[in-house]
C-alpha cells in the first residue's frame, strides 16, 4: 500500500525473481532529539511533555492524528507512530526528554528545515511552560565559574600578601624609614 492507502499490485514473477526490500523508513523522515530540561517543580514533567507534544503535533509536516490512523488502517505493519514526547529519566543537566515525530519523505535541505522548525516548536513550548533547556555546557560553566572565582580570590590574596611583604621590606630597607 502507498502512504495514501492505495493498493500496489506487483506481478508474482517480480516477487519470485527479485529480492524484496522493505522501504518503510525510506518513505518517511524521522525527527528524534533528546535534551535535558530544568524545571522548578519536576512533578510537572507530565504536563510539560503534553505541552511539547501538542506543539510538535501542530506542525503541518508532522504526520499525526487522522493521517497516522488512515495510514495504519491501510497498512497495519507500517512502522510509524504518532508524535511523542517522552520522559527518559534524569541526567547531569536535568530531566531528559525525547521528542519523536515522523514526516513524509522530504528531501534535504527541506527536511533539515522541518526538523529545525519542529525542535524550535518544542523549545518554545518548554519556554512558555516556564522551563529551560538544561545544557550541560551552562551547568559546567556555572560550576567552573564558581571554582574559577575561588581560585581568583586565592590568587588575589596571594598577590596582596606578596605586595604587602615587598612594601614592608622596601620600607624597612629605605633610608627615609630610618
Amino acid at each position: 500500500n502507498t502512504d495514501l492507502g492505495e493498493t500496489v499490485m506487483m506481478p508474482n514473477s517480480l516477487l519470485l525473481e527479485n529480492a524484496i526490500i522493505g522501504r518503510t523508513l525510506d518513505r518517511f523522515g524521522c525527527i528524534q532529539a533528546r535534551f535535558p530540561v530544568v524545571l522548578e517543580d519536576f512533578t510537572q514533567l507530565g504536563l510539560l511533555c503534553q505541552q511539547v507534544l501538542e506543539r510538535v503535533s501542530q506542525h503541518p509536516d508532522v504526520i499525526s492524528g487522522d493521517r497516522v490512523r488512515k495510514m495504519k488502517e491501510s497498512d497495519p505493519k507500517l512502522r510509524i507512530f504518532e508524535p511523542q514526547c517522552i520522559f527518559k529519566g534524569f541526567g547531569p543537566a536535568g530531566a531528559l526528554l525525547e521528542v519523536l515525530a515522523y514526516t513524509p519523505n522530504i528531501r534535504e535541505p527541506r527536511f533539515m528545515q522541518v526538523e529545525s522548525e519542529v525542535l524550535l516548536a518544542a523549545n518554545e513550548a518548554i519556554a512558555i511552560f516556564g522551563a529551560a533547556i538544561g545544557l550541560e555546557a551552562f551547568t559546567s560553566a556555572a560550576v567552573l565559574g564558581r571554582q574559577h572565582s575561588a581560585a581568583q580570590r586565592w590568587q588575589r590574596r596571594k598577590v596582596r600578601t606578596q605586595a604587602r611583604r615587598q612594601y614592608l621590606e622596601a620600607a624597612a630597607a629605605s633610608p627615609a624609614a630610618a
